[in-house]
């Protein structure tokens, strides 16, 4: 067990996505006990002039530094990590990467909507496509919107970002050999397309405990069933503070 000063819940986005996914969050804790840290991966969002990374290696390597500035601005503060798809990925691999570094893991750490490391074999390569079959492939899986793929602009300045991500991702051969010391959460869609099984293989790398929750919903079940996934989270953080704050929200509604 830990007690909570202020916990950070550094967060990370799925395959061309920002950190913005992230901004509204904070208030539904309802605590000022977790602090949400959207964390902007370069090439995109407030870092947009930065280049993209089509590596996992090298991406780690560049934002190892900046997770640890970040961490040591508080040190005597625990966190957590919550990562989203791709995210999911990357939290795990920093996870990894700090404790190789000498550093503590993470009190938790949350993984969204992806499969296992093991299973990254079974995705389908997106990123060797033409642009008008990339997109093709996007658009059905709800990745973009209508008006994405009406959109001149919007494709200029994303598909580099969306196609440099998925490269990163079919690229991504984990080290089976090494697992993390904190606990895991995996959170997974009731209606996507990667499979409970393939979730469940998440078990085989922590030394510790893993807990599965499912979610309603698609792969971007993120963009509308935040609220519940942000309960799941602050119920596994800090249950009794949680529990706390809904009652006090519930009672002031007539």
């Amino acid at each position: 067990m830990f007690t909570v000063n202020n916990m950070k819940l550094i967060c990370f986005a799925y395959a061309g996505g920002s950190s913005a996914i992230y901004f509204g969050w904070q208030p539904h804790f309802g605590t000022d006990a977790i602090t949400v840290f959207p964390f902007e991966l370069p090439g995109r969002g407030a870092r947009m002039g930065e280049a993209l990374h089509t590596s996992m290696e090298s991406l780690i390597n560049h934002i190892v530094p900046e997770v640890i500035d970040l961490l040591e601005r508080r040190p005597d503060d625990p966190y957590c990590f919550f990562g989203h798809s791709m995210g999911g990925l990357i939290a795990f691999e920093l996870t990894k990467k700090l404790a190789e570094a000498g550093y503590s893991s993470p009190e938790r750490l949350f993984i969204s909507a992806k499969g296992s490391p093991c299973t990254n074999h079974l995705i389908e390569r997106y990123s060797v496509l033409n642009e008008a079959d990339f997109l093709q492939k996007l658009h059905k899986d709800g990745g973009v919107t209508d008006e994405f793929v009406h959109s001149d602009y919007l494709q200029e300045t994303f598909m580099p970002i969306i196609r440099a991500d998925y490269r990163l991702i079919e690229t991504y051969e984990a080290d089976l050999s090494v697992k993390v010391d904190c606990p895991l959460t995996v959170f997974y869609g009731t209606e996507d397309k990667i499979s409970r099984d393939e979730v469940m293989l998440w078990a085989n790398y922590t030394n510790a405990s893993a807990s599965f929750i499912a979610i309603d919903g698609g792969h971007f079940y993120i963009w509308d069933r935040y609220p519940e996934l942000i309960r799941c989270i602050g119920d596994q953080l800090l249950p009794e503070t949680m529990s706390a704050a809904q009652s006090t929200g519930s009672s002031g509604q007539h």
